[in-house]
């Protein structure tokens, strides 16, 4: 999942540099903090787990990871 979470990040990023188009950008910024909203909770399902070998899902990162998550929210 994480892995698939950081391709999908660097692909709706670089969507939003080729296209340059006002709606297309907005659609894009929804669609990536619902993805950042659907990571939040898979990390919260999964403490403790490691993937890839480097990153573990910890209480105090996951808990960061969701108060970003909310914050992205009201930015939107």
């Amino acid at each position: 999942m994480l892995l698939l979470f950081f391709i999908l990040s660097v692909s709706i990023g670089l969507s939003i540099v080729v296209v340059k188009n006002k709606e297309y950008t907005k659609a894009s910024v929804i669609a990536f903090v619902a993805l950042h909203i659907a990571f939040s909770v898979y990390c919260w399902m999964n403490l403790g787990r490691t993937e890839l070998k480097l990153f573990t899902y910890d209480k105090a990162g996951v808990l960061l990871l969701t108060i970003l998550s909310i914050l992205s929210i009201t930015t939107v």
